[in-house]
């Protein structure tokens, strides 16, 4: 069954249970039955727009709110193909959505990615008409906290970006292997890049989870120093599994610089 019908059909019978409402009673509010509601609410049967305009009714809930409900289940929100693709087709605004999880000003990210303060508005000003942004204090802007929680993966857009991100991530962890292990002290652990079916995926995943459980171990343990103090000499950094260095703001700015000449900049 679709995802977002699952969640859908969860909503309306979490509101059944939630008002102890039968499927006898709410059958007899739709001009149906109990078998035909069962099958429906159970995902045998094909959920229309008219079934969800007579539960929406029959409930008292306006059908637009009973979708959004649907998708903020389990802390994901949905956004349209639409506003994914507005955030993610320039590197600049992907940026502002990413640095905004925190109360920051204009002038902040103006500088920190030298931006043009037209373009800086101009994205704010989009993001808090759709609900995105808010102001938490005089000049200030951040996230919602449902925006803190929107799931991307739907357009190309997306899955272009977050590539072009990866790659300057891992060919920067490339280029500071050498450096002290202090250096590694930080590092981001969700690189994941292959190219799988969803039967290979969900057989890999968990193999992945128990060796990167395995790995750190080992690494805690080899970075413990001995009764006398001392550490071992014959562990050294020989690669770095899974794991790349964290996105900061100078790994922000190299992606910006990666899009140039196209997209414009203070300087």
């Amino acid at each position: 069954m679709n995802e977002s019908v699952n969640s859908v059909l969860k909503v309306i019978k979490d509101h059944l249970k939630d008002r102890n409402i039968t499927l006898t009673e709410m059958a007899k509010k739709l001009d149906s039955n109990h078998a035909s509601l069962s099958r429906l609410l159970n995902g045998h049967s094909r959920l229309t727009i008219e079934d969800l305009s007579g539960f929406s009714e029959a409930l008292g809930i306006p059908m637009s709110a009973l979708l959004k409900e649907a998708e903020t289940r389990d802390g994901k929100v949905r956004i349209s193909e639409e506003s994914e693709r507005y955030i993610c087709s320039d590197p600049r605004r992907y940026i502002l959505f990413m640095v905004l999880n925190d109360p920051t000003t204009v002038e902040d990210l103006i500088t920190r990615f030298r931006l043009k303060k037209d373009f800086v508005l101009e994205t704010i000003t989009s993001f808090m008409e759709d609900g995105i942004v808010f102001q938490p204090g005089a000049g200030l802007y951040q996230l919602t906290d449902l925006a803190k929680d929107i799931s991307f993966g739907r357009t190309l857009e997306f899955y272009t970006i977050k590539s072009k991100l990866y790659g300057i991530q891992a060919k920067d962890t490339y280029q500071n292997l050498s450096r002290d292990p202090a250096y590694w002290d930080e590092r981001d652990d969700q690189l994941r890049i292959a190219r799988l079916t969803p039967s290979q995926t969900l057989a890999v995943t968990k193999q992945i989870e128990t060796l990167n459980s395995q790995i750190r171990t080992m690494d805690e343990m080899n970075d413990r120093p001995k009764a006398d103090g001392s550490r071992d000499s014959n562990t050294k950094l020989n690669m770095v599994f899974l794991a790349v260095k964290p996105i900061d703001d100078r790994i922000l700015n190299l992606l910006i610089d990666s899009s140039a000449p196209t997209q414009e900049t203070t300087h």
